[in-house]
């Protein structure tokens, strides 16, 4: 019998899936591992945008588990109240149910949560990222500056209150890097269990393969943004003689300002743009890459400077690519220069330096990625979810009054 088959994961987040948003990836990989490892995990969504669960899970290279469901469970205003309520009534005594969610529809599930809960129910709050700083962008450019500035200033007043509300009523708190516990305490100086969970990776069955079968030069693969550091890779090129570049990842409408960046410095024709590729169709794709890059800037987001645990670096790893990667501080809790390649951030000729290394001394390559591959070990999906229940297992799940308690 497993020492978790008594503990039910109910993680709540209001997204359709499948989506080409990396959070689904890192949630359902991690629910799945859940109950790999003998636990039951129900993952409540905003709705299953495709023909069938298997077919949802498909596209994250997943496959169906017993233990592990997906419900469209997200309602407007009273009804989500009311479906907690039902939630909580029909949980097993036989087994301890712990809720988990993160960000914005994590401050409105905890915000929702009826004041008493079931004995032994536990509450965790995943943090990413401080939420009510972000607010305020949101506000619609078209209104009067005036009422912009109001109405962002409620709207972060509203989401702070929100977010220590959320931090407050945890039993335990989950931090994804610790530059946001840092954050945190700073901010709200919570005293709650905490435990530092980065991001996970799938382990591959192989070894990585021969550096000899490697047939991209430089490989990106995400989010196409500033705060991503696209730009400053696509510069970088511009110094590097004849070496190609694939960027994966984005819409039409995201790759554009890139590919007229890429022409005017006259290097677009040594770059593919793959556009958006599914997830399970990534990871092969590094297993082809001479060098992976993750090129994120400092100063241009909060999330780059602090937050991030990358999805990239850890794939990267585990399929043995050569990394090059920035100098800044969330890249440095996973990688060090045993395993990787730095330049500094906001640099695109020492980014194209650390790359023409890499690409140049193929032995230097492949002692990094070597070592990245076997660090990669720490940071499977498994070993995410082995910690996440170790900890939501020493919860005390009685405490479940903390709103009206001080921090």
């Amino acid at each position: 019998m497993s020492d978790y088959e008594r503990l039910h994961i109910a993680y709540f987040y209001d997204l359709a899936l499948p989506s080409q948003l990396a959070a689904p990836i890192q949630i359902l990989q991690t629910c799945h591992a859940i109950c790999r490892l003998g636990a039951t995990a129900t993952l409540y969504v905003n709705r299953i945008a495709a023909a069938s669960v298997a077919e949802c899970l498909a596209f994250y290279g997943l496959a169906p588990h017993p233990r592990l469901k997906i419900v469209p469970w997200y309602a407007a205003g009273p009804a989500t109240q009311a479906r907690i309520r039902q939630l909580l009534a029909a949980q097993s005594r036989d087994q301890a149910l712990v809720l988990i969610s993160r960000g914005e529809p994590g401050l409105d599930l905890f915000g929702r949560l009826p004041r008493k809960l079931p004995p032994g129910c536990g509450l965790i709050y995943e943090a990413h990222r401080l939420c009510f700083p972000e607010v305020a962008q949101r506000v619609r450019a078209d209104l009067p500056p005036p009422l912009r500035a109001i109405l962002g200033g409620w709207r972060t007043a509203r989401t702070r209150a929100a977010e220590q509300h959320a931090l407050r009523r945890a039993d335990g708190i989950l931090c994804l890097t610790n530059g946001v516990r840092a954050a945190l305490e700073h901010t709200f100086g919570i005293q709650r269990p905490q435990l530092v969970l980065p991001s996970g990776t799938t382990l591959p069955t192989e070894a990585p393969p021969d550096d000899r079968s490697r047939d991209i030069d430089v490989l990106y693969a995400g989010k196409l943004e500033r705060r991503k550091g696209v730009h400053d890779l696509i510069a970088a090129l511009a110094h590097i003689a004849q070496a190609r570049l694939w960027i994966v990842g984005g819409s039409p409408a995201e790759i554009a300002p890139f590919r007229r960046l890429a022409e005017d410095l006259g290097v677009d024709a040594r770059i593919t743009f793959t556009g958006f590729v599914p997830p399970a169709e990534v990871e092969p794709l590094y297993r082809r890459a001479r060098v992976g890059v993750c090129p994120l800037p400092q100063g241009e987001s909060a999330i780059a400077d602090q937050y991030t645990s990358p999805l990239k670096v850890l794939a990267m790893m585990a399929h043995g690519s050569p990394i090059v990667a920035t100098d800044v501080a969330p890249l440095r809790e996973i990688l060090d220069d045993t395993c990787a390649a730095f330049a500094a951030p906001n640099q695109p000729a020492q980014l194209a330096q650390a790359i023409q290394l890499l690409l140049g001394d193929r032995r230097q390559a492949q002692e990094l990625a070597h070592n990245a591959w076997v660090r990669s070990r720490e940071y499977s999906w498994e070993r995410r979810a082995t910690r996440l229940l170790e900890f939501a297992a020493t919860l005390d799940g009685s405490r479940h009054n903390h709103a009206s308690r001080a921090p």
